[in-house]
């Protein structure tokens, strides 16, 4: 059985699963080659990630005013229940020049998405078995201010790649995401640490070299 994260490999365990039916084979994020000229002279926090309420939608389209007043919100995912409900909460409370409810992203709008994002965000509210969108995060070179759960600590770095908040503490992850947006210093050397750990860990190669190697052993 081919898990993606030791996170995922416990619970097998945990549930009666032999460990040694068990192989832990990392995923990856594609390489990411292009350019893309700026869109706009504002910065912006990315969320991806379905809009359901796990998933922390609501901390920071709340907090946004007290973010820095040039930076919006930007939360695109694979649509969910919330979808509907955020978008009356944007337009109610006047929010829409800052705060953008995408909910289905193409494959190229990802692209332009986190080429341009100052910071991925993921607040998620439950177990997070990996957080695929951090990894992608880190092959673009951005950082990530994430709630500490599951496996979420298997590829954040707290400190080096990003910023691993207490789980559950909202005011602080605002806070956190507030502070490391006003340290144009601290959230450059992230990114770029962010970026080799990619290369060192999450490359397509390495996933495959792995995977060939997994099925070479119990084939032969």
């Amino acid at each position: 059985m081919q898990v993606a994260s030791r996170v995922l490999a416990q619970n097998l365990i945990r549930n009666g699963v032999d460990p040694a039916r068990i192989e832990h084979i990392p995923l990856y994020a594609p390489a990411v080659t292009e350019k893309r000229p700026p869109i706009s002279d504002r910065r912006y926090i990315l969320q991806p990630g379905a809009l359901v309420r796990h998933k922390g939608v609501w901390l920071l389209v709340r907090a946004i005013e007290r973010l820095p007043d040039d930076v919006d919100l930007v939360l695109g995912g694979v649509g969910g229940e919330l979808l509907e409900p955020l978008e009356q909460y944007v337009a109610a409370n006047q929010l829409s020049n800052r705060v953008r409810v995408m909910g289905a992203v193409l494959p190229s709008q990802w692209s332009v998405l986190f080429h341009h994002a100052s910071v991925v965000v993921i607040p998620s509210l439950w177990n997070e078995p990996l957080g695929m969108a951090g990894i992608y995060a880190m092959s673009y070179g951005k950082p990530v201010v994430a709630f500490r759960s599951g496996g979420i600590d298997e590829w954040l770095e707290d400190g080096k790649t990003g910023i691993a908040v207490r789980f559950g503490a909202r005011k602080e992850f605002a806070e956190v995401v507030a502070g490391l947006l006003n340290d144009w210093p601290r959230l450059n050397a992230f990114g770029a640490q962010a970026r080799k750990n990619w290369e060192t860990r999450f490359r397509p190669e390495l996933h495959m070299e792995k995977l060939r190697a997994f099925y070479a052993r119990i084939c032969g």
